[in-house]
């Protein structure tokens, strides 16, 4: 039996850093499905599609910080948790 895959939405504005960590997320045991934006409006796009377990977002976007962005809310209430990461 398969393991259950979970999709995750990557919004990361340097293209390096976004690319290493689709890699680590890719290679988790092949558990996640891994699609990836550059700025908060995008993420809002692919976010109306429907169907993320989770949204991983950098702090600081092009158009926004995403924090502040997440705490403002995608006026969707589908938010189920918050988490803070590696802020600096």
């Amino acid at each position: 039996m398969e393991p259950p895959r979970f999709k995750i939405l990557l919004v990361e504005d340097e293209p390096d850093f976004s690319a290493r960590i689709k890699v680590m997320l890719d290679q988790a045991m092949g558990t996640f499905e891994v699609a990836t934006v550059d700025n908060f409006s995008a993420s809002l796009a692919r976010l109306a599609d429907g169907g993320f377990d989770l949204l991983l977002i950098d702090i600081s976007l092009p158009d926004g910080a995403g924090l502040a962005n997440i705490e403002g809310g995608t006026g969707r209430g589908q938010t189920r948790a918050r988490h803070r990461v590696g802020e600096s």
